[in-house]
């Protein structure tokens, strides 16, 4: 089935929300203090070439793991790369998620609870397939972008514009620009998975202006929690851009409106997490032949079984070290080599096969 790109495009938009929300956000606040929105701008910068060159690498016809199988000889180990990174993501941003619900939102409910409060939702989707996800995500999409209007708008008043300086002071913009690019860009190879011509009016000039569009929607938080707060505090409080909301009282017979806002935050978890199971599931089916039902089982008692094991020294191990090796290994290098390759006479021959075999 053909989707509109602008439906192609909200994904995206939770993709980019989730990947910065609470470890992320800290960790490069960290490295470049009052200088993360320049962090920011360098990354929205450099995210333009990248989506470039996947655009060179996105096939008309057949997605990512096809045409890696038509490219490699030993397909099977890039394609596994690829399924590993995206397992690891998937893992952590549910941790990153049912952690932030059990300490700030739900403390008193077992953790199980939780995790099974977002595992049902997601199994339910994913059996009905990706397209009850398609039909979803765009209605949460708009109640997001209402909620996040609304929080930012009465923050204003609360902004300190001192609290952005001095710039360029004992920062390292370098590596949070790196952390950058890692963590929020190279994870759109994942978008690779659906054809151009699944994609009603593609174009890359419009999925780098959605692009830029959402990824300002990011500065926007980072703009105000280091206004509002400054760098100091902010990294003293725990997930900052949640404590930003608690300041919002623009309806005074709204108890804790800070938790209705947050529901924003899980509406993005929750399309990130779906999306990236799916993608885990056509890798598997299209590398290994498995078993749509039994592989979707598989890999959600992994990652509910991972993340109940995990805690936060271990994140931070993942996050700063083994993380950003495969995601730069699965989601640059071998895109690179793809790129290389596909522009060989024998690829040619390999994607009309393949183009061939799926029509019939």
């Amino acid at each position: 089935m053909r989707h509109n790109i602008f439906d192609y495009a909200v994904l995206i938009y939770f993709m980019v929300r989730s990947l910065f929300f609470n470890i992320f956000f800290s960790k490069i606040l960290s490295f470049s203090k009052q200088d993360t929105c320049i962090s920011i701008i360098l990354g929205i910068i450099i995210s333009i070439p990248i989506l470039l060159i996947y655009n060179k690498v996105k096939d008309n016809k057949i997605d990512s793991f096809t045409k890696n199988k038509s490219i490699f000889k030993y397909y099977k180990i890039a394609n596994s790369l690829i399924i590993i990174t995206t397992l690891m993501l998937a893992t952590y941003l549910f941790w990153n998620i049912t952690n932030f619900v059990s300490v700030h939102l739900l403390y008193d409910t077992p953790k199980i609870i939780i995790i099974i409060f977002f595992v049902i939702p997601i199994i339910y989707t994913l059996f009905k397939d990706i397209e009850a996800l398609y039909r979803g995500k765009v209605i949460m999409f708009y109640i997001s972008i209402l909620m996040f209007t609304l929080s930012y708008i009465f923050l204003i008043p609360n902004i300190k514009l001192d609290n952005l300086m001095p710039i360029f002071y004992n920062s390292n913009i370098l590596i949070s620009t790196m952390f950058y690019v890692i963590y929020i860009v190279l994870p759109f190879y994942t978008l690779l998975l659906f054809p151009k011509n699944t994609i009603k009016n593609f174009t890359i000039k419009k999925i780098i202006t959605y692009n830029i569009l959402f990824e300002i929607v990011i500065f926007i938080v980072s703009f105000n929690v280091i206004s509002i707060y400054g760098v100091n505090l902010s990294l003293f409080l725990n997930i900052p851009e949640y404590h930003l909301l608690k300041k919002i009282s623009f309806a005074e017979t709204l108890n804790r409106i800070d938790t209705i806002l947050s529901i924003q935050w899980l509406f993005d978890y929750f399309v990130t997490i779906t999306f990236f199971i799916y993608y885990l599931l056509r890798g598997l089916i299209t590398t290994f032949k498995v078993n749509y039902k039994i592989s979707l089982i598989i890999i959600i008692t992994i990652i509910v079984f991972i993340t109940n094991i995990l805690n936060y020294n271990i994140i931070n191990i993942l996050f700063l070290y083994i993380l950003p090796t495969f995601i730069v290994i699965s989601y640059f290098i071998i895109p690179l080599i793809a790129l290389k390759k596909g522009h060989s006479p024998l690829y040619k021959v390999y994607n009309n096969e393949y183009a061939s075999s799926n029509h019939e």
